[in-house]
């Protein structure tokens, strides 16, 4: 029941920044969140149980190995993309990552000496990391596993407890098998995303090394660190 109570926080926090034609995902969303089971529980025969640990050890073992760095994890998103065109979600991902590693190179390049010391861009160097880290760790598997529900056409979502994923993306990601609305998916992907990112990381000072009141810290808008490019057609 907390978990249901947190999600309309989450909505209704949402609603005034969504634009109204966006609200009628997020009512999708919510209606499903609030109509599924909390719990699922899944009968399955020790063949079953054998064939999901061996796709939970592939998954795991393929998220560590694209996870090394950001220009792995940015192939992994636009790989998945090319066999799943309908996941724009993975194309959302693969930009984002790809902004990351523009950021993260600007850090290490001269001609940012003049605005910060070399301990600062270290510091904010690994700030982006660990996002873009936390993002892929948390976002990979979904994809990963929508890909081989596919395959096997079935849902196998609620793997997804294994990966640490909420609870808030197993009936998002079975409504998604069942209908195919991307932008649906997009905008879970979104938000769960955000709170996995403001758990995980902007909520544990100790861990992400980042002096958040730091004018520098909010400054970073305005050197466009939070902003997003994306190429359209003919590379532009």
């Amino acid at each position: 029941m907390k978990n249901i109570f947190s999600m309309k926080k989450i909505f209704s926090f949402l609603k005034p920044i969504i634009p109204v034609k966006e609200r009628k995902v997020l009512k999708r969303i919510e209606y499903t969140i609030l109509h599924t089971k909390l719990e699922e529980h899944v009968i399955v025969n020790l063949q079953s149980a054998q064939e999901h640990e061996k796709l939970l050890d592939k998954i795991f073992t393929e998220t560590k190995k694209h996870n090394a760095n950001n220009v792995t994890r940015t192939n992994a998103y636009l790989s998945i993309l090319s066999r799943r065109p309908e996941l724009h979600c993975a194309f959302l991902a693969h930009t984002v990552s790809k902004n990351g590693g523009y950021y993260m190179t600007d850090l290490k390049s001269s001609y940012m000496d003049a605005i910060l010391p070399h301990g600062e861009k270290e510091t904010y160097f690994l700030f982006l990391e660990e996002c873009n880290a936390a993002i892929f760790q948390d976002a990979y598997p979904q994809l990963l596993l929508y890909d081989e529900s596919t395959k096997q056409c079935k849902p196998l979502y609620f793997l997804l407890s294994h990966f640490h994923v909420s609870r808030f993306m197993v009936p998002v990601w079975n409504l998604f098998h069942q209908e195919g609305n991307s932008t649906m998916l997009t905008t879970a992907l979104i938000i769960n995303e955000q709170k996995m990112l403001e758990k995980r990381v902007l909520l544990n000072r100790k861990k992400s090394r980042l002096p958040f009141s730091d004018i520098l810290f909010q400054l970073q808008e305005k050197l466009g660190f939070t902003s997003i490019y994306f190429t359209l057609a003919g590379g532009r």
